[in-house]
């Protein structure tokens, strides 16, 4: 039995101000694409103008996705409905990371319950079945995103992020999402959704962009090579013999204990400055690992992560509802070491 760990990385997305706005009968206002650009951030991007704008990363083509079912930089066949909230839509030159000008949402004013919706304006249609979705994209001032989908059928299914993936909601991200069931080819992708917060005095404008949107089985994605950043030259980091500990460059001590249902490690120097990372063994899954700064907010690094199984070609996701349960054997602290056993079972085994 192969034993898989997939790691969520988890996107951002689009927003924003004018462009052919018509209301509709529950109160949002429908908008489409703008033929140019109103507002660009080019200047403050490229030349740091103003901070709250970041620049798009290198992306190789290795970083891109393969014949995605959505390329937004050529497909414009696509309208917004704003909830309260004002905005616009078009292709934009703000944040390439391909060759092409990608979709650009920007919302530029906000009020409570202030949400946006990304309707495709020919069917988008699935061609085979799939349980995972993948969106690249860019996002800034985003609380939520929610995916809906349409089945042959005509039953929806809908998928909105949870708790503790704001972080993962900003900037550019590659964001796979395991559904909690498989959907038939023919299923459409009936919209894409995004949800901010009232504006405040002088915030910068919430801000999406897509670069491309595809659905594929998700064990065969876990199979694939990586999305892969161009970094730039690579900085050797010495790292203990023991593991990929890096080495400090000043004397620290660290220290293992038990903490209620949790065991912390902790890292610090002389003056006391360190990081602590936190396992509490409770789903069996990374979501279990979180990482906690003195100065900064605590963070689960692979939040929404396997374990995945593939047991003779057939994939066990432990992130969907009744496929995987895990039970922990034992979870012990001695040595200084943190020795947690669990049990995985498959369906009813």
């Amino acid at each position: 039995m192969k034993l898989l760990f997939g790691i969520c990385l988890f996107l951002s997305i689009l927003p924003v101000v004018a462009a052919n706005a018509v209301e509709d009968g529950d109160g949002g206002k429908e908008i489409v694409m703008s033929d140019t650009e109103p507002v660009s951030h080019v200047k403050d991007v490229q030349f740091h103008a103003n901070p709250k704008f970041t620049p798009p990363p290198k992306l190789n083509e290795k970083a891109f996705l393969e014949n995605p079912l959505v390329d937004f930089t050529v497909n414009t066949a696509w309208k917004a409905r704003l909830y309260n909230c004002e905005g616009f839509l078009c292709l934009s030159r703000d944040q390439i990371v391909g060759k092409r000008p990608n979709l650009k949402l920007e919302l530029t004013e906000s009020r409570q319950g202030g949400r946006a919706e990304l309707v495709p304006t020919k069917p988008v249609k699935a061609p085979r079945e799939f349980d995972t979705f993948m969106l690249l994209g860019y996002g800034k001032n985003l609380t939520a995103l929610e995916v809906v989908f349409r089945k042959p059928d005509g039953q929806p299914f809908k998928w909105r992020s949870g708790k503790n993936m704001n972080e993962m909601l900003t900037g550019w991200n590659l964001l796979r999402v395991k559904l909690s069931e498989r959907l038939p080819a023919g299923t459409q992708l009936e919209s894409i959704g995004f949800t901010t917060v009232p504006f405040r005095a002088n915030r910068a404008p919430d801000i999406y962009h897509l670069e491309q949107f595809d659905v594929t089985i998700g064990i065969e994605h876990l199979r694939q090579e990586p999305l892969r950043f161009n970094t730039g030259k690579v900085v050797e980091i010495p790292v203990s013999p023991d593991g990929a500990l890096p080495q400090p460059r000043e004397a620290v001590s660290s220290r293992v204990w038990r903490d209620g249902d949790s065991f912390k490690l902790r890292y610090e120097n002389a003056d006391g400055i360190g990081v602590t990372y936190i396992y509490r063994p409770k789903a069996g899954t990374l979501d279990d690992v979180s990482v906690s700064g003195d100065s900064s907010r605590g963070f689960q690094p692979a939040a929404m992560s396997g374990p995945v199984f593939d047991e003779n070609g057939k994939g066990y996701d432990i992130r969907r509802e009744g496929e995987v349960s895990a039970v922990l054997v034992e979870a012990a602290l001695s040595d200084n070491r943190v020795k947690a056993v669990w049990q995985y079972r498959f369906g009813n085994s």
